[in-house]
């Protein structure tokens, strides 16, 4: 005896209709956009803003080295100008050993322009 069974055979339902995949790829996009709005930024705003911030760090490290570039021609300058000094005091001290008497007056009026000049330079 032979028992037969009989053979099922499914056929889609209105229920069951599988979507295209031009319709499925629309919904899964709307869905990500949806996710995307819940969650925050997108991953390419994150990598924007490591741009940015990356970029400002560079901005940042060159500044500091100008900074120091400008401190050194502070220091040269700070230095000529103790040299300059000097060596207006050092003129001053001689010119008064060397020079004639009547001299004197005509050589201390260009010693006080040459003094206003300094003074000028230090503001």
């Amino acid at each position: 005896m032979e028992t037969s069974s009989p053979t099922t055979t499914s056929t889609p339902s209105a229920d069951s209709v599988v979507p295209s995949p031009a319709d499925e790829l629309t919904r899964l996009r709307s869905e990500v956009e949806r996710l995307q709005g819940l969650i925050g930024p997108s991953e390419e705003s994150y990598r924007k803003l490591r741009l940015d911030v990356l970029g400002a760090r560079d901005a940042a490290i060159a500044a500091e080295a100008e900074l120091g570039y400008v401190r050194g021609q502070v220091v040269s300058l700070e230095t000529q100008l103790f040299q300059i000094r000097r060596d207006y005091y050092r003129i001053q001290r001689i010119a008064a050993k060397l020079v004639h008497p009547s001299l004197r007056g005509p050589i201390r009026q260009a010693l006080s322009i040459v003094r206003r000049v300094l003074s000028g330079l230090r503001r």
